[in-house]
């Protein structure tokens, strides 16, 4: 299975960022990167189907969470994502992991390109559930138009939930 890809702006050069918090920060570009390379090698080392991972994360993007947690919710919903996106087409096996940034918050979006909904993408979903409340987060799966599934982690900024506390 190839390495992981990260899509490029002109201002970047292809790198894997160290796990690292920065100010109560977790940098998720980096967080993402080693898990997505764990769990391909672990595909790889199985003999699962090959799936391409494209990582479209903003190297700013940060999460205020603890690392180990957000790392805990992530890992089953990309080895879902990847074992739904085996079942595709050998050429359209592809697994994309987005993520924005907005004024409520932050959201990471783990998308395939299997089939359609799978029943272990929302049995992963139900079971990861708790973990994303634990960070103060909700998930959400649906459809994606073309054909598989995806699933959105949103985590709320700290100081927002304060504030409606």
């Amino acid at each position: 299975m190839p390495s992981p890809t990260r899509k490029q702006t002109a201002s970047d050069e292809p790198h894997v960022l160290p796990l690292r918090a920065v100010s109560g920060h977790t940098v998720l570009a980096g967080l993402l990167e080693s898990l997505a390379v764990e769990v391909a090698t672990e595909r790889l080392a199985r003999g699962l189907g090959e799936v391409s991972l494209v990582l479209d994360v903003t190297d700013s993007h940060a999460a205020e969470v603890e690392p180990s947690l957000l790392r805990e919710a992530m890992r089953p919903l990309l080895v879902a994502a990847c074992d739904a996106a085996a079942k595709a087409a050998p050429r359209l096996r592809e697994v994309v992991v987005t993520s924005v940034a907005g004024p409520a918050g932050l959201e990471i979006e783990v998308a395939d390109s299997g089939p359609g909904p799978e029943a272990g993408t929302l049995a992963t979903t139900t079971a990861a559930r708790p973990i994303v409340e634990r960070l103060g987060g909700t998930l959400v799966c649906s459809a994606c138009p073309d054909g598989g599934s995806a699933v959105t982690l949103r985590l709320p900024h700290r100081g927002l939930r304060r504030q409606a506390a």
